[in-house]
């Protein structure tokens, strides 16, 4: 059965990533197309992605795809719409935190001795580091979704709650190890770039032991079908504690205080999704759905 083997989707979506490594080099060094010639091989990997998954689709033994089936029905696009919606804001809240944190490193950084060059870059660095962390979250997330999504139909309550559980217990050991590892990524050294990326990670990253929980409870209350419950906690740490705590600490403590936002956010949000799940299950456990 093709619905029980994800390999042959991972292996489209490998092929995908690997045409895009291999035609960036061509495109951009080769034929020298520069930020299009890496734009296109994207765009190239990403068809050859969708297409793989395209082809996929008929090997679904539960159901086929027939043109009658193919007619828009607002009942679905309406539940499809309410549960993505929650994904939808944590992109743009994403995209929203980005611009107003480099607006406060040029500005308070400016008044510093690193310069707002120094300080925009060292935290341009931080994201991309600190997103390879947050991709394992996201994969926990992605994985633990439809386990909950299928047990919670099925009223295997009981799945569920130990699903929840044990990808919470998951998360905060990464959040530990991955927070341990990357506040100690840097060393001290004398040029004023190191020291400030130092600096830049040690701050940032204080908060980062707890990061992982939000993460799974956004995702455990949007497979159950709470699209408010997930959007709260996903819009939780950016929206409603790190841009506003960056944009009051900054204007107090200039850029230790926008740096120092972020794990004053990550505690809050992790405290935010720890009594949303714990009232969540003592409200299931209530109903007597789980032991």
């Amino acid at each position: 059965r093709a619905d029980g083997n994800p390999q042959y989707m991972m292996r489209g979506m490998m092929i995908g990533a690997a045409l895009n490594v291999v035609l960036d080099p061509i495109f951009i060094f080769v034929f020298r197309w520069g930020i299009q010639g890496a734009a296109l091989a994207t765009i190239i990997g990403q068809i050859v992605s969708g297409v793989i998954a395209l082809a996929y689709l008929p090997r679904f033994s539960h159901f086929a795809i027939r043109k009658k089936y193919l007619h828009l029905k607002w009942r679905f696009i309406g539940d499809i719409v309410r549960l993505g919606f929650p994904s939808l804001c944590t992109q743009t809240a994403t995209a929203a935190t980005q611009i107003v944190m480099n607006n406060l490193m040029r500005k308070y950084g400016a008044a510093t001795i690193y310069g707002s060059e120094i300080a925009l870059s060292c935290y341009g660095l931080m994201m991309k580091i600190y997103q390879i962390a947050h991709a394992m979250f996201v994969g926990l997330a992605s994985g633990t979704q439809p386990i909950n999504g299928f047990n919670f139909g099925a009223r295997q309550y009981e799945r569920v709650k130990q699903t929840i559980q044990t990808a919470a217990k998951i998360s905060i050991g990464i959040s530990v190890l991955c927070g341990g590892f990357l506040a100690a990524l840097f060393v001290e050294e004398e040029p004023l770039y190191q020291e400030f990326a130092v600096h830049c990670f040690r701050l940032y990253m204080l908060g980062f032991f707890v990061y992982g929980l939000p993460n799974v409870t956004a995702s455990f209350f949007q497979a159950i079908g709470s699209p408010v419950k997930s959007l709260m906690v996903s819009l939780s740490r950016q929206v409603i504690f790190l841009i506003p705590f960056a944009l009051l600490l900054s204007a107090h403590f200039g850029m230790d205080g926008a740096l120092g936002a972020a794990p004053v956010a990550d505690v809050l949000a992790f405290l935010l999704a720890a009594l949303l799940l714990k009232r969540e299950l003592r409200g299931w456990k209530k109903k007597n759905m789980i032991a």
